[in-house]
């Protein structure tokens, strides 16, 4: 008898996550695969980038999470919006570059890319289970909502995918 593992599309850091399976073999799989993907992260090489990201959050959150931050009446950074980043920083794909984090006025994390010559990809969550993106590549400007739960949308990891493609 063999065993598979199957694995879906989202996002999930720097492997896709495995569908659990109820058999004492799956479980073992699936324990394998965190284990693995924690020390991916935890690497010097590998999990540097994610570190600086979630230092510079940390910071960020520090910064913003009164009322009033900016000076200009901001609402200020609630620590569910910063769960929310924090989560999406774990769920992110590694290789990406490092995304610039701010805090906007009303209380959102937003997470930004540049790649030269045209291509801009900002993304920003706050303490409702939604995400706001907004994004150039080259002529074409997409923007919307999507839902925001456990694991990244489809169309940011295609977002994503695109803003790193040759």
């Amino acid at each position: 008898m063999s065993t598979t593992i199957a694995f879906n599309r989202r996002g999930r850091g720097f492997f896709p996550q495995p569908r659990p399976g109820s058999s004492e073999e799956a479980k073992r799989l699936e324990e394998n695969y965190f284990e693995l993907s924690r020390h991916i992260q935890e690497s010097i090489v590998l999990g540097q980038n994610r570190r600086l990201s979630l230092d510079s959050l940390i910071e960020l959150y520090r910064d913003a999470a009164s009322p009033n931050w900016n000076g200009y009446g901001a609402e200020g950074v609630s620590f569910e919006a910063y769960c929310k980043a924090d989560s999406l920083l774990r769920l992110l794909p590694s290789g990406l570059p490092i995304p610039d984090l701010s805090a906007h006025p009303d209380g959102e994390i937003a997470f930004e890319w540049r790649v030269p010559p045209r291509k801009i990809l900002t993304i920003s969550v706050g303490s409702r289970n939604a995400m706001t993106y907004a994004c150039i590549f080259g002529s074409e400007e997409h923007h919307g909502v999507v839902d925001f739960t456990d694991d990244i949308p489809s169309k940011i990891l295609e977002l994503l995918g695109e803003l790193t493609a040759a």
